[in-house]
């Protein structure tokens, strides 16, 4: 698979996420993700449903934007 493929795969898979579940995790191991960037109100997921999730730490909040931290 070349790389625009591989890249077009893993948004695919991430713009069906909603929730800190298996899918979340099966993709944060299969792209090696170390941060995940948020923004309130666009996309499927957002930073409500990270709030309580184990294995990801909030380093930055402002403006409607959240990054999160893997640590898992």
């Amino acid at each position: 698979m070349d790389t625009i493929q591989w890249i077009n795969d893993l948004a695919k898979q991430a713009s069906r996420i909603t929730a800190c579940d298996t899918a979340l995790w099966n993709l944060v191991e299969q792209a090696e993700i170390t941060h995940v960037y948020l923004r309130a109100g666009r996309g499927s997921l957002q930073p409500s449903a990270l709030a309580q999730c184990p294995g990801v730490l909030p380093v930055f909040a402002r403006n409607g934007v959240t990054i999160y931290e893997i640590v898992k």
